[in-house]
Order: C-alpha cells, then structure tokens, then sequence
C-alpha cells in the first residue's frame, strides 16, 4: 500500500475499500487541506472554531473592488497562518465571457427562469500558489467561486 496523506477534496466514495478517497502524495493532501479551508466558515469546527473563512458574510454585498479586496486579504491572512510553506503569487479575479448556465427552479423543481448569472452576482478567484515541499517547489493553481 502507498502512503497515505489525507483525505482528498471533494470528498468522494473511496473505490478501494476506504471509507473515502485518499490522497497518496505530500502535495496533493496538502492542496486539499487548503481547499478545505477555502471552503470551511468559521466557528464550524469543533476545537477550532478560528479555522476556515467568513466568505458567506460577503455573499450578498456588491460585487466591486472593495468587496474583492476584503476577500482576497482574508483569502491572504488564512493561508499564510496555517500554511507557512505556502506562499500566494497572486489573487485574480476571473472575468467568464460565458458564464455557466444555471437555471432558477422553484420548490418543485420546476424551471423558472433560463437566464444566466451576470458577472455581478458571481466572483471567481484564480489562487496561484508557490508550494515549498523540503528542498523542492511548485506551482498550484485553485480556482474559487463565491
């Protein structure tokens, strides 16, 4: 058997006969590890309700600069604490020329509205990453949507 870092994101039935999916290297647990804390909201955690990011109390804000900023420094502040071999190059916004189809339905499940999101109501954020493993380093990308 490999070794075994980490329990893989997303989480997903394991094919092998672990209750999850694993990750098998250094790297790729521990860009799961910062994808959980992209994902985590703060006081969720027992024992550690400091872990994770308030990106929800941002959800029905303006999509503006300043909006942005406040993200991407809390973004910055929180890896920086629990990931000290991780270092940011960069925080980008992404602009989709095409956003992704999502249609509105109401309780029943039925089709309301066909209309896509407008660039206001969705952010996305390409985080490039510089991952120092030992002697050795990479270059990750994760891309999050709020």
């Amino acid at each position: 058997m490999k070794n075994v870092f980490n329990i893989n994101f997303p989480i997903k039935d394991s094919s092998r006969g672990f209750f999850t999916e694993l990750t098998e290297d250094r790297l790729n647990g521990l860009l799961a590890d910062v994808r959980y804390l992209l994902s985590t909201t703060k006081n969720t955690r027992y024992y550690r309700p400091e872990f994770g990011l308030n990106l929800r109390r941002y959800l029905f804000d303006q999509n503006d600069d300043i909006v942005e900023n406040k993200i991407k420094e809390e973004i910055s502040t929180a890896i920086a604490k629990y990931f000290p071999n991780i270092i940011i190059e960069s925080i980008q916004k992404v602009v989709d020329e095409k956003p992704n189809i999502r249609f509105n339905q109401d309780y029943l499940g039925n089709q309301t509205s066909t209309k896509s999101p407008s660039a206001e109501s969705v952010l996305k954020l390409r985080i490039k990453l510089k991952v120092k493993l030992g002697a050795f380093s990479s270059s990750e990308i994760i891309d999050l949507e709020i």
